[in-house]
């Protein structure tokens, strides 16, 4: 939302959220859903992996959304596989969402629907094959194309984000939380999850929201938190180099750190490699200035508030 518009000669960090609603609708698709709604889901779930490890003392918790970390994880430390949160990424979230609560309420045949992912990131055409992925037999999302991929497609059919009128996602999956937009940059992650894991463990709202202390792209940033009567020592990675020597570090000192975030990606999914070209530390910079400027001027700023969250967990995930 905050980098394809560079393929149209947008200025850089420009939010087109809307219009490429309406863009990839003139490509003939039938819905438009939102991918954060589906961060919203994993920020949820993670934050309650986190807590559970934290309480058991079983090690630390990693994030999983990055499926290059989680790869390298398994390459080469597979020691610390228990260690990744076990919640899908905010694609095969939204499209197990999509094949399951949105087709039963639609009453459409799982089969008959055919969910394509638009992400910043090349891994992600890797993550969606996974085996473990699949419910019921069949994947949650069945294709994904990469930002720059769409933009040639768009083109090909010649749609300008620059002209097209905007409309907005449409419902259930269409209206993210502030928490769920941040994913795409390094620190975005762990800031959502806190948000809610600091509301599951004191019955509280965070006051101030916005972790800053861990935001930009620097390779390694910690910083001590405070919940409740705990303090978490969190870690947050730009780069699989530096990845490396944190878990060098943890195997050295097991107590080392809480909670660590990976993105492969220097800058996170901004600066993901299915992104427009060129990409260097000043675009990357504008593009995630604008993600945490959406977060700042949305109502909903926490994933657990979200309204279509709410309602898939009390009318179908616990009924």
């Amino acid at each position: 939302r905050t980098s394809i518009g560079e393929e149209f000669g947008l200025p850089q960090g420009e939010v087109v959220t809307e219009k490429l609603v309406s863009a990839i609708k003139k490509l003939g698709v039938y819905k438009v859903f939102d991918t954060s709604v589906g961060a919203d889901f994993t920020t949820t779930e993670e934050a309650g992996e986190f807590i559970e490890k934290l309480r058991s003392g079983r090690g630390p918790c990693f994030s999983s959304c990055c499926p290059s970390w989680v790869k390298y994880i398994e390459f080469n430390y597979p020691e610390f596989i228990p260690n990744l949160c076990t919640s899908r990424s905010p694609q095969v979230m939204l499209g197990g969402l999509i094949k399951t609560f949105w087709a039963e309420k639609e009453k459409i045949d799982p089969k008959n629907i055919i969910v394509v992912s638009i992400m910043p990131c090349v891994s992600k055409k890797d993550e969606v094959r996974r085996e473990e992925m699949k419910i019921d037999g069949l994947w949650p999302v069945d294709y994904v194309l990469t930002t720059r991929e769409l933009a040639y497609f768009l083109k090909k059919n010649k749609i300008d984000l620059k002209t097209i009128e905007p409309s907005e996602a449409d419902d259930p999956f269409g209206r993210p939380s502030g928490a769920g937009v941040i994913y795409g940059a390094s620190g975005g992650v762990f800031e959502s999850a806190l948000r809610t894991a600091y509301f599951k463990i004191t019955g509280k709202n965070l006051e101030n929201v916005a972790i800053k202390e861990l935001r930009g792209q620097e390779g390694i940033k910690r910083e001590e938190i405070k919940i409740g009567e705990k303090t978490i020592k969190a870690v947050v990675v730009n780069g699989i180099k530096n990845a490396q020597k944190m878990l060098e570090e943890l195997k050295k000192n097991p107590k080392s750190f809480d909670t660590m975030e990976v993105m492969a990606c220097n800058g996170g999914c901004i600066g993901g490699g299915g992104q427009p070209v060129p990409t260097n530390a000043a675009i990357k910079k504008k593009r995630a200035a604008s993600l945490y400027e959406i977060d700042d001027k949305k109502e909903v700023r926490l994933a657990h508030e979200n309204p279509a969250l709410k309602e898939v967990y009390v009318n179908y995930l616990t009924s």
